[in-house]
């Protein structure tokens, strides 16, 4: 009896084993094999499986540590639905080789269905009070943060600045004695002086300058500016002469709607509401964050691949090195550092971004939107292959757009000769195609729509590139026509208008440097106004070394104007300009021939220059994303429609 109680004990034991093992099996089967899951922000909870809509993960972070645990051996896609809402980051969303697809399955983060996932680095500032009656001015507590951006509502939020909206033009740079001397009524010994910064507006660039001191004469203020940025006198000296500036950052500027002013001595905001805006129910976001997403392999043998974001906003980056260094900037956003000088002595610094990308290949966004960053909003910086930016809208950013490629690192000069001891280092077959970008530059002025420097293989078409200070877009780097690994870059079928709206020295397209076998063809480029300053700009510039390219059927609609040209050939050679449209008789060939140039001074254009501005920007579908979002993939043509 005791044998056979023994035994059926046994046996029971045996089976509740297998049991559990075969539950446990199914489990992590279904888990391991599982190509879908959900996020929600709000209703979510990262103890669930995130299998379903209705048990869904609550963070991005938590999703992909569970996808990075699953075997990528598969042959079909897995993909992380995001459900509408404000995706909060406390720290940077960190994507590396562990995180990676295949060319079989890949990883796709996307929107569900119609909603608007964002991805923020910001934080909610609440508990708003009215602070001073009189001047309907506001006032939060933030604690320690520290931010050089605001955004109400989803709109952008002014420094507190004076004048306004006017500029002063009394300025003198004393290269010497290292003073700038301007008009004394323009400045007072503000309450946290040395909080001020001077912003100038320069012929290609602008400067945050933050101030030390300053003294007087009868007519005339001297001021003083940190240690930090004094290579401001050193540096590109015949940029600065006589040109326009104002101060921001004193609550003595707080007058006009819209502005704000932070004090981190009292660890307070203030705020002047805008009409409409109640402050105790509107959203008021600071951006805490320097990369809000960073995507990066640990190296060029252990890449992040296969990774695509889809119908997702990234939003909120901040960039706080200005508070520190002041910003002192070079071209397209790039600044010197403290040790710059001119010629061999030009070490220049890179802004940071909201999203990094860097040893990656195989990253695709599509239709998504990049908005409010602090400096520069999507960075391929090195190391990156085979990318895709389609669809995208780019908003309201400090500084560029998109970047792609090194500039000169900081400790070697913007003169010097790059050659990559590694040449995957350098970003190959780079797409950027079919995307919308407006308003850049808004703190950085010198930003640009699209900036690639050493890259090679870089698609740059079908995009509409609109209301930016400076340049449409950039392409290449160096100053010089040495070989360097630039080459087989393409600028075609673009929509550039209302551009160079600050600067001059600059052009609806730009470019620097040799870069063999390169084209730059069938570009509608737009602009029938001078600009709020009154200087001169190219609609295509080839500037300084510029080799190789090809400049054929583009489109130049512009003012006859003295100060303005169709083309411009700075030191540009064995560049071959043949077949293109304008409205001015005004270039500069660099002494070089141009062939086959039509003029149609009032923009009556013949079918071919017709068809060239038709085809020209966003295809047709791709258009819809200037007014909304979709998830879907349009048709993407990789071809120059040029049929030549």
């Amino acid at each position: 009896m005791k044998i056979a109680i023994c035994i059926k004990t046994v046996v029971s034991q045996l089976v509740l084993i297998i049991a559990i093992s075969f539950l446990t099996t199914r489990t992590i089967s279904a888990q391991s094999l599982a190509t879908t899951y959900f996020v929600d922000a709000q209703k979510g909870n990262d103890a669930n499986n995130g299998l379903s809509v209705e048990k869904p993960f609550k963070t991005i972070s938590k999703s992909r540590d569970e996808v990075r645990s699953l075997n990528k051996t598969r042959s079909n896609n897995i993909t992380i639905n995001l459900r509408g809402g404000t995706y909060f980051q406390d720290e940077t969303l960190e994507f590396t080789e562990k995180d990676s697809g295949t060319a079989n399955c890949k990883i796709i983060y996307q929107n569900f269905k119609d909603e608007v996932p964002v991805i923020s680095g910001g934080k909610l500032i609440t508990g708003w009070k009215l602070y001073d009656k009189t001047k309907n001015i506001y006032r939060a507590n933030v604690g320690d943060l520290t931010f050089r951006q605001l955004y109400i509502n989803g709109n952008w939020g002014t420094r507190a600045r004076t004048p306004d909206k006017t500029k002063n033009t009394d300025i003198t740079w004393d290269a010497e004695g290292k003073k700038i001397k301007i008009g004394k009524k323009n400045i007072a010994q503000w309450k946290n002086f040395d909080k001020v910064e001077m912003v100038t507006i320069n012929a290609w660039t602008g400067n945050h300058l933050r101030l030390k001191n300053f003294t007087t004469d009868s007519l005339f203020a001297y001021v003083s500016i940190k240690d930090e940025e004094q290579c401001v006198f050193r540096v590109a000296a015949f940029a600065f002469q006589g040109k326009e500036y104002f101060f921001e950052n004193a609550y003595e500027f707080l007058d006009n709607e819209g502005e704000w002013y932070l004090n981190n001595s009292d660890q307070s905001l203030y705020y002047k509401p805008r009409k409409g805006e109640n402050m105790s129910v509107a959203e008021v976001i600071a951006p805490k964050l320097i990369n809000v997403v960073k995507i990066e392999g640990s190296g060029f043998d252990a890449m992040a691949t296969n990774i695509q974001f889809k119908g997702i906003s990234f939003m909120h980056a901040t960039w706080l090195r200005p508070d520190a260094f002041g910003n002192v900037e070079m071209q397209a956003a790039q600044y010197f550092m403290p040790n710059a000088g001119s010629g061999e002595l030009e070490f220049t610094g890179r802004p940071s971004s909201g999203v990094l990308v860097k040893n990656a290949h195989h990253i695709a966004f599509e239709r998504c939107t990049f908005a409010n960053m602090g400096a520069t909003a999507l960075d391929f910086i090195s190391g990156t292959n085979n990318i895709l930016l389609v669809g995208n809208v780019f908003r309201d950013i400090a500084a560029n757009a998109v970047s792609i490629g090194l500039t000169a690192k900081e400790t070697e000069s913007n003169m010097s000769v790059y050659k990559p001891s590694d040449v995957r280092e350098v970003p190959d077959n780079v797409v950027v195609i079919n995307n919308y970008i407006t308003r850049v530059g808004r703190d950085n002025m010198g930003g640009v729509g699209i900036m690639y420097a050493y890259a090679r293989n870089v698609k740059v078409m079908h995009n509409e590139i609109e209301d930016v200070p400076y340049s449409g877009i950039s392409g290449g780097w160096g100053w010089n026509s040495t070989e360097t690994p630039m080459c087989n870059n393409i600028i075609s079928n673009n929509y550039i208008h209302n551009y160079m709206n600050v600067y001059y020295d600059g052009g609806g397209i730009y470019t620097l440097s040799d870069q063999p076998n390169s084209v730059c063809s069938d570009n509608y480029v737009e602009n029938m106004r001078i600009g709020s300053r009154g200087y001169g700009w190219n609609a295509l510039y080839f500037d300084e070394g510029t080799s190789h390219v090809e400049i054929k059927y583009n489109v130049c609609e512009i003012q006859q104007d003295q100060a303005i040209r169709w083309l411009a050939k700075a030191n540009a050679k064995d560049c071959k300009v043949d077949n293109n449209y304008t409205t001015s008789t005004r270039n500069d060939n660099n002494n070089e021939p141009i062939s086959n140039t039509h003029y149609f001074p009032k923009a009556d254009w013949p079918a071919e220059a017709k068809e060239i501005i038709k085809n020209a920007g966003l295809e047709d579908s791709f258009k819809d994303i200037k007014d909304k979002l979709k998830p879907q993939l349009g048709k993407i043509n990789l071809d120059i429609k040029n049929g030549r």
